[in-house]
């Protein structure tokens, strides 16, 4: 209350003051109707127009009371429109400027008000008003989307969910690790594009021990200027990354092998084929993503020195980490063509860009693929450039201009 009283109120008259009127001001940050812009320039810590003490959601919550035709992503929002459920996206937890464009496009599709949409998505989820798809005590048999829901009883729309291009590495891993384990008991291997079926066996508490989870510990790096690729008549050639079809990129997998007092000695098994198996370095060859016919390569070998267990309280998890591999990342992004007349989208794949920078997580490959294209000419307005990047997005942009 002290800082709406000592800081918010007084921003808003003298906005007022200003510009004749509060929606004046906000209105220039308004493309083509959608408000993500604004918010933005509400809730963001470096951002002169801030709010005190109002994050993205609020602002959005207080937009929508004034009326403004918009969403909340709140958690409710963004849990049932991630991957685990209504799978609009393929995060768990879908990013919040992508929870605007998701219930604008849902709304648009109804013909409905995309704050009629957003209160009715919140309802569902909402304890003490619809109460159906709670976090802690989901109503699924009353669900009328159940045949929607990634975690439906029928377990027939579970969907691939993580990095697509990490998931390429991942899958094949797992593929070359099930062949070589052998065993006289079956093994459930998870990871890549099936951890989600990992997720839902964990929910519904029906895993069989012994079983196997991959964790990919992948990111991009500027230790590597070089990638191998084999061509279709098994030739293998050298190229540098060119910053625009690839990255450089560090791939490792960390295998996690969980069991339980009944099982611990089948779980010693899978754990010495392991370690026998990929003691010396393992080459795989994956197919790339551009159709050419191509392969790129990862390797794997145990890391003998990063060995562990660790005892919870269900069960048991023996953790065996791979030594990491100097790899490429293509891209799988949007052509310029298709934004250069889409601010919108534009501030999209920024907005996107901008989240993993500042969480130090993998960067985008539908934003950051734009720069090395042509980072000026993806920009058609001068005033996203001005409003619209924050302190990271300056550095960036000022490392590519040198």
């Amino acid at each position: 209350m002290k800082a709406l009283i000592t800081v918010n109120i007084p921003k808003l008259k003298a906005i007022e003051k200003e510009y004749g009127s509060i929606d004046t001001l906000y209105k220039k940050y308004i493309i083509d109707g959608d408000i993500s812009c604004l918010v933005w320039k509400l809730s963001a810590a470096d951002s002169k127009m801030k709010y005190a003490q109002m994050g993205e959601a609020l602002v959005a919550e207080y937009l929508k009371n004034v009326g403004y035709n918009t969403s909340k992503p709140d958690r409710h929002i963004r849990r049932i429109l991630g991957s685990n459920h209504l799978a609009c996206s393929d995060s768990k937890t879908v990013p919040i400027f992508q929870a605007f464009d998701i219930v604008a496009d849902i709304a648009k599709e109804l013909g409905k008000p995309t704050a009629e949409v957003d209160y009715i998505l919140w309802s569902y989820c909402a304890s003490g008003y619809g109460e159906i798809c709670t976090q802690k005590n989901p109503k699924c048999d009353l669900c009328k989307a159940k045949e929607l829901c990634a975690l439906n009883s029928k377990g027939v729309n579970y969907r691939v969910v993580g990095d697509k291009e990490t998931n390429r590495y991942t899958d094949a891993v797992i593929a070359d690790i099930k062949s070589r384990i052998k065993t006289d008991f079956e093994v459930d291997f998870y990871g890549g594009s099936t951890y989600i079926h990992h997720d839902i066996t964990t929910v519904r508490m029906k895993q069989r021990k012994p079983y196997v989870c991959i964790n990919t510990n992948a990111n991009f790096t500027f230790n590597c200027v070089k990638y191998l690729l084999k061509g279709t008549d098994g030739t293998i050639n050298t190229y540098r990354h060119d910053f625009v079809n690839t990255l450089p990129y560090v791939y490792g997998i960390t295998a996690y092998i969980y069991y339980d007092s009944e099982t611990e000695d089948k779980a010693k098994i899978i754990e010495e084929q392991l370690c026998s198996e990929y003691a010396d370095e393992v080459e795989i060859w994956v197919d790339v993503p551009n159709g050419s016919g191509e392969k790129s390569l990862v390797k794997l070998r145990v890391d003998t020195a990063n060995i562990s267990s660790s005892d919870m309280v269900i069960q048991s998890c023996t953790v065996i980490k791979f030594i990491p591999y100097y790899s490429v990342y293509f891209w799988q992004g949007y052509e310029r063509e298709n934004i250069e007349d889409n601010p919108k989208q534009q501030f999209a794949l920024l907005q996107a860009a901008e989240f993993a920078l500042l969480t130090y997580s993998k960067l985008t490959k539908d934003a950051i693929r734009l720069f090395g294209i042509d980072y000026h000419s993806v920009i058609t307005h001068e005033k996203l450039i001005k409003f619209l990047l924050p302190k990271p997005f300056r550095e960036v942009k000022e490392r590519f201009d040198r």
